[in-house]
């Protein structure tokens, strides 16, 4: 899986509306809240079988950096 493939899978399993650059911060999203954060921790484990904790977002702000650690 790509980082595009990332997005575009994450997008679709949280409903969300768009697919966002994968290296711009997620926070300045209307769209990014502890919801969707939750969400993307669940994705992570389920679909790509790697854990992420909501730590770990507190210090990864973009897909791309959330992507290369889950991938690291």
């Amino acid at each position: 899986m790509n980082l595009n493939e990332f997005i575009a899978e994450f997008t679709e399993f949280a409903e969300l509306e768009e697919n966002y650059p994968g290296n711009e911060n997620l926070s300045d999203f209307d769209e990014w809240d502890s919801m969707t954060a939750m969400m993307l921790i669940g994705f992570c484990s389920e679909r790509l079988k790697k854990n992420i904790t909501g730590e770990d977002l507190e210090n990864l702000k973009t897909y791309e950096e959330i992507f290369n650690h889950v991938n690291g």
